[in-house]
């Protein structure tokens, strides 16, 4: 099925599926990563392979390439010390024959087309898998129904029934959301008047202290410093014209997205100078429980940034990306909380920063208004 994915349908650049086996408690999966898009058409795709493994036999192609790699996989295993505590361990958990290890290679070459049906016929059962989504409910709720009831759970794993879908106040536009952004914040005039900011943040990961620094120039010039325990292992510099991105000592090439993005994000309030993009009012929704308004900023190549601003306090709640790896396509989010002012300006205290498993925040510790910026801090060299 990895192949059916990946190589005829393009949903996904990572699929992979993995047997565990044990005496009280065994599972299959399957999984995949894949654009909200082709989600439905994913599971469709991945219940007609598993339902194919049931019904068809494996071709003797198949079969001994299953052979070789498995057999790979276990004489490699072999140059690794705790391989021969895990035999020990195994043989006696489950009550293994003595040369259960010994002999594997050659019960493994042993194994028939026909055994491995009667094996699939006996263990995989498709018509009772839990299927398991991650994603945006309300992009992709409706064409899952198709494969039986739908139920929502929190990142808590508590399942809840989502509130109906809002409609958008007939009249309101991306730009009087915007304008009312900037109204939040502090208004227009005195956001204009900030034209140099220096940001330091503070975040916890794994006991390790993360620093963030920030320092951006009008109109949109910006460099971006995350360094661990006093270690730079990040750092982004755009010039306003051009954009390098250098992590761990790599300095990788910058695509035109990317570098439009970046550019777009350097000025000090984006939503203020717009510097070309797009917006466009997508969606009345809800973010940690508060109703927001957002809005989809479209750039000249065709790269994307979602913010998302409290329908009530007019405050910018959360911003998406979409970041492609070759696992598929993730979405990065960053959180906006905890406004003070500072300077007759508002801005967030605590920046919550959610890419895959990572989750942590980083809380303000010093924030410069206007401070002597030298031009060479964003030089690309």
């Amino acid at each position: 099925y990895i192949h059916v994915l990946r190589e005829e349908h393009g949903y996904t650049y990572g699929a992979n599926s993995q047997l565990s086996s044990d005496d009280l408690v065994g599972r299959f999966i399957a999984s995949a990563s894949v654009r909200n898009e082709v989600t439905d058409s994913a599971v469709y795709q991945i219940m007609y392979e598993l339902n194919r493994i049931v019904k068809e036999p494996v071709t003797e192609e198949e079969l001994q390439a299953a052979k070789a790699s498995i057999a790979g996989s276990f004489g490699r295993s072999l140059e690794r010390p705790q391989t021969i505590a895990s035999f020990a361990v195994n043989t006696a958990k489950y009550n293994l024959p003595k040369d259960y290890y010994n002999t594997f290679l050659k019960r493994l070459e042993a194994v028939s087309v026909e055994e491995v049906q009667d094996i699939a016929k006996k263990y995989i059962k498709p018509d009772q898998a839990y299927i398991e989504i991650v994603g945006k409910g309300s992009d992709i709720s409706a064409s899952l129904k198709q494969f039986g009831e739908v139920k929502y759970y929190d990142i808590h794993g508590d399942n809840y029934v989502p509130e109906p879908t809002k409609s958008i106040p007939a009249g309101l536009t991306a730009q009087s959301v915007i304008d009312n952004y900037i109204k939040a914040i502090g208004g227009a005039k005195q956001a204009s008047e900030v034209k140099t900011l220096k940001a330091i943040y503070k975040a916890q990961a794994m006991g390790t202290e993360l620093t963030m620094t920030v320092i951006k120039a009008a109109p949109d010039q910006s460099v971006l410093e995350i360094s661990a325990n006093g270690t730079l292992f990040q750092k982004i510099v755009s010039n306003g014209q051009e954009v390098v991105v250098s992590a761990m000592g790599q300095t990788p090439q910058v695509d035109v997205e990317t570098k439009e993005k970046t550019i777009f994000e350097s000025a000090i309030f984006p939503e203020l100078a717009l510097r070309g993009a797009a917006p466009k009012l997508t969606a009345l929704e809800q973010v940690d429980g508060n109703d927001v308004y957002t809005i989809e900023f479209t750039l000249a190549s065709g790269g994307k940034s979602t913010y998302s601003y409290d329908t009530k306090t007019g405050l910018k709640l959360r911003q998406a990306d979409k970041i492609e790896t070759p696992q598929g396509t993730m979405v990065a989010l960053t959180t906006y909380s905890d406004y003070k002012e500072v300077n007759g300006i508002k801005f967030p205290q605590k920046i919550g920063q959610q890419q895959g498993p990572m989750n942590f925040t980083f809380e303000l510790v010093d924030l410069q208004i206007n401070p002597i910026v030298k031009d060479s801090i964003f030089s690309l060299k």
